[in-house]
């Protein structure tokens, strides 16, 4: 599977020490330059500037054409989640990793498969990949990432009904 990534997700999966999950889900990992550029700027937290200086093999860069950037153009994106949209398209990727609200809209209305930071967590702790999901999504808010309550109450239960299962086969 291909996946096209954002700013966001990357940064929060290495704040929380989590961004192996990206490869242990997906095949292929790959971000546009203003993607990288965001990971690697000194606004970015230095633990995800180091990562992005020794970059994994698993995370690749690849360049938007011009034309195919221009088919994306909407004033309330970022240069980032724009060429983000627009490499997920031409790569026709399975998924498009991205947590903005205004990016995420305009992804789905173009029949993008959009999942983000916490669909991320999910699927990985479905999939049996995280010891302490609930810890790791108190982890993720303390470094500012905001979930509504009955979103996070939502992903908690769907973590209980799961431990349940294994432990009440």
């Amino acid at each position: 599977m291909i996946a096209v990534a954002d700013t966001s997700p990357i940064n929060y999966l290495v704040l929380t020490g989590c961004v192996q999950l990206l490869p242990d889900l997906f095949e292929e990992i790959i971000v546009p330059p203003a993607v990288f550029t965001e990971l690697r700027s000194s606004h970015a937290p230095q633990t995800v500037q180091d990562f992005v200086c020794a970059a994994p093999k698993w995370l690749r860069v690849q360049a938007v054409e011009k034309e195919v950037l221009e088919r994306v153009s909407n004033r309330f994106l970022h240069r980032g989640e724009r060429e983000a949209i627009a490499l997920a398209e031409f790569l026709a990727a399975d998924y498009l990793i991205m947590d903005e609200k205004a990016g995420r809209g305009v992804a789905i209305r173009r029949q993008l498969t959009v999942i983000g930071t916490l669909g991320i967590l999910d699927k990985a702790d479905e999939e049996g990949l995280i010891d302490d999901f609930p810890r790791l999504l108190e982890r993720l808010e303390e470094k500012s990432f905001r979930v509504s309550t009955q979103l996070r109450e939502a992903l908690l239960g769907r973590h209980r009904e799961r431990v349940r299962r294994i432990h009440d086969p």
